[in-house]
């Protein structure tokens, strides 16, 4: 860019020819701010700056722009009487509307004093930066031996532990109040000063107070077990080093934990450790969105670089949706792409609506991307026969000629555990389970020991791993199905030793985080074979008790009778209802459709008056299923769920479940 300055009696007319960027950027500062400065050659009331040549306004002029324009103000504000102008006179309509754009345009062409208005105080921090840094080294973890560095981090963990088991008192929720968030009242701004460690520690601790206790026995809301010790202490030191296996160096000893998870639960499934691969990912939708992902590679290949070139369809069950739904929108197939197949009465997918479905699919020339089954979901515990699945879907590519294979998925959110079970001696029973719990492990065993044929399968840790939030691994059968044949230019590989990982394609995140991944880990090894074995056990010893109850009492129901796991699903009535006659009846006569919205709305009566009763911590935390499944006609089925995790849960707790229920029953007489 050409400059020309044109030096008149108070006024310097500043001329630009070309393109203002990061080049000449540095030189039109360099040009103008001698002006500014004050006792620098004649008073000088006004600097134009003639724009009308330049065709070209880059990112680091308009940054440029903005320096003399704060340059000009502070000028004004050093010199008392100084009445300095900087403007614009003239610029190209190019410029112009870049200007205007930015809001700059405004500011460089008002005829006022440039910022005639006072600056705004600003509070003063009381120190320059590197006495604020020398005070916030605090808040950090030492890289280097420093024993009193060390001893801080110590104390703020202890700290931290110490109000978090205070708050503790044998309840269902921590003590003190659960504070909601203000929605259009009020909003949090960042504040300008630092704040101590341990001031911000009792703040956040203070964020607890009112929260469910997972793992209390009473805590019956999710399908989650409490984190174990180990699993913590690997979340912990992973926060403390903080390293992500894509990124070469940092992750390249890790990489070896992460191979030693993969291998442990490809031996676990029936997976030939050898050849089969992985990826941690965010939760459960996570493994269906990477498994999805493979289906549709292998149904379109190219897919990852030229995106989708035909209509295709994702086939499961119509329990447990949710999740998958996520998954195609994100994906963007589109949750419509979600093609649902009808369930019988374990939840399991009818196989004739599942081979009709399939064949319809084909007829219509969709290609399917994935079947994804259920083998032991969060929801309901349902396990589909992948025997079935697996033999069907290899008949139709044969049958019809197929030029791919649609993948087929499990999501085993939980049930990927009871492969634990995989060589227990059901005969012997040498862990001396109670007989319905020994038949309970076995049907689902029986399901679940066949994981081995799917070609990927989905495992939450944070279920029943006894790990903390997210830590999900996606387990593929062939490595080589994750990485296939990708354009490999450019894509900001990482390099480590004779390992190239490429952050684009190994995982969606673009980052791994090595907390799950040690936590899994620990607990792993942790429990063995031999502790997940005794946890599940005793699980579903208590559900099935919980179950035994529900199904004496008249009033109640359930509904998932089928199903062997820790996850109990059921429906209460009012006084003078048989529950069982009245659920089947709204299930399979379209006469008792208006009974069955009535008692919908019973439930969720119901569940408010559980929750209400809850928040004392005294009550039980249970969850509402707002549509477990459908009838005949279509209408949503509300159920409550019970899902026991908990190493400390017990039959006694089953008791006080039942005591809340009927509470909640008189209250809402």
């Amino acid at each position: 860019m050409h400059i020309n300055v044109d030096q008149r009696a108070h006024r310097i007319i500043v001329s630009c020819s070309g393109a203002l960027d990061a080049v000449s950027a540095p030189m039109l500062e360099a040009a103008v701010l001698p002006a500014f400065e004050a006792g620098r050659g004649p008073f000088v009331t006004l600097v134009l700056l003639d724009l009308v040549k330049v065709h070209h306004l880059s990112s680091a002029g308009i940054r440029s722009l903005m320096v003399l324009i704060k340059a000009a103000r502070q000028a004004r504000a050093n010199v008392q009487g100084n009445f300095l102008q900087f403007r614009v006179c003239r610029a190209s309509p190019g410029v112009q509307r870049v200007l205007e754009m930015v809001n700059l345009w405004g500011a460089l062409t008002e005829r006022t004093p440039v910022s005639g208005r006072q600056a705004a105080h600003r509070p003063d921090a009381g120190a320059d930066y590197r006495a604020v840094v020398s005070r916030v080294r605090d808040a950090f973890g030492p890289p280097i031996p420093d024993p009193a560095r060390d001893g801080l981090v110590n104390q703020a963990i202890t700290q931290a532990l110490d109000r978090l088991s205070g708050s503790r008192t044998g309840r269902s929720r921590r003590s003190g109040r659960c504070v909601e968030a203000p929605i259009g009242v009020e909003r949090a701004s960042l504040p300008l000063d630092p704040a101590p460690v341990g001031e911000t520690l009792s703040r956040l601790i203070d964020r607890f107070d009112g929260l469910p206790i997972v793992g209390h026995p009473r805590y019956l809301h999710e399908a989650v077990g409490p984190t174990g010790i180990p699993a913590m202490a690997g979340q912990l030191v992973a926060a403390v080093l903080k390293p992500d296996l894509l990124d070469g160096e940092a992750g390249q000893a890790l990489r070896g934990v992460e191979r030693e998870v993969i291998d442990m639960c490809a031996d676990l499934v029936g997976y030939d450790p050898a050849s089969a691969g992985g990826v941690f990912t965010c939760g459960g939708a996570g493994t269906i969105i990477h498994g999805v992902r493979l289906g549709i590679e292998q149904a379109h290949q190219g897919a990852f670089r030229r995106g989708l070139g035909c209509p295709m369809a994702v086939v499961a069950s119509d329990v447990e949706s949710a999740a998958r739904r996520a998954a195609l929108g994100w994906l963007g197939l589109g949750t419509d792409s979600l093609v649902t197949v009808a369930t019988d009465e374990d939840n399991s997918m009818r196989l004739d609506d599942l081979e009709a479905t399939l064949r319809r699919l084909v007829d219509q020339g969709v290609r399917i991307a994935c079947v994804v089954t259920t083998m032991g979901g969060a929801g309901s515990f349902g396990v589909d026969n992948l025997d079935f699945v697996v033999q069907l879907r290899d008949e139709l590519v044969a049958e019809y000629g197929l030029p791919y294979r649609p993948h087929v998925h499990a999501d085993a959110a939980i049930g990927w555990a009871w492969a634990v079970f995989n060589g227990y001696d059901f005969e012997v029973n040498p862990l001396d389970f109670p007989p319905a719990t020994l038949r309970s492990l076995w049907d689902v065993h029986a399901g679940i020991r066949r994981l081995k044929l799917a070609d990927s399968v989905g495992i939450d840790f944070h279920r029943a791993g006894y790990a903390p939030y997210p830590a999900s691994l996606l387990l593929c059968r062939e490595r080589e199905l994750m990485d296939p044949g990708r354009d490999r230019a450019a894509t900001g590989r990482v390099t480590a030793g004779e390992e190239s990982i490429d952050p684009a394609c190994s995982s969606m995140e673009g980052v791994s985080p090595a907390g799950p991944i040690l936590a899994a880990w620990a607990n792993l090894v942790t429990l063995g074979r031999g502790g997940f074995r005794a946890l599940l056990g005793h699980a579903v010893t208590v559900a099935e008790a919980l179950r035994s109850r529900l199904d004496s009492d008249s009033h109640t129901c359930v509904v998932n009778d089928y199903n062997y796991g820790p996850v109990t699903l059921f429906r209460a009535y009012p006084a003078g209802v048989d529950a069982r006659e009245a659920y089947l009846d709204e299930r399979f006569e379209p006469a008792h459709a208006p009974d069955l919205l009535v008692h919908n709305d019973y439930n969720r009566r119901l569940a408010g008056a559980l929750a209400r009763a809850g928040k004392s911590g005294d009550g039980v935390t249970l969850s509402l299923v707002d549509c477990y499944r459908r009838t005949r006609q279509g209408t949503p089925i509300v159920a409550l769920r019970s899902a026991v995790m908990s190493p400390f849960a017990t039959e006694e707790s089953v008791g006080e479940l039942l005591q809340c229920i009927d509470a909640a029953r008189q209250e809402i007489a």
